[in-house]
């Protein structure tokens, strides 16, 4: 499949907007209960805007939800949350995705996935 230039880009200001709308309905959320929010749509190294963010925005922590993926898939892709835990300046609170909660409470029997099988990495 080709794309012109001008598809691409039409991609992705389609995608800077969506992750806008998710981040407005998201902070909306978190406003009500209180929390301080700032939101901030970036396009870039997904760990490296993060930490740029932290750092731009004086943050008192990060949270960060981890995949769980393990063995050849984390070598792969790598490890955003990792990269976080060693290079921030401020906390970061890592919490598991909905498949590793579920597996921790349930056991690995209940695992949908490769994907939701738990793994030490710190």
């Amino acid at each position: 499949i080709y794309l012109s230039d001008d598809a691409i880009a039409e991609l992705d200001e389609r995608a800077l907007a969506d992750a806008g709308d998710y981040l407005k309905r998201t902070a909306q959320g978190l406003r009500a209960q209180g929390v301080t929010v700032a939101e901030d749509v970036r396009y870039g190294t997904a760990r490296d805007e993060l930490l740029l963010a932290a750092a731009q925005h004086d943050a008192d922590m990060l949270l960060a939800a981890t995949h769980g993926r393990g063995g050849l898939r984390r070598w792969a892709v790598g490890s955003v949350t990792t990269e976080l835990v060693q290079r921030a300046a401020c906390p970061v609170l890592v919490v598991p995705s909905d498949g590793r909660a579920r597996q921790q409470r349930n056991g690995p029997a209940t695992a949908e996935s490769q994907d939701d099988v738990a793994t030490t990495w710190l």
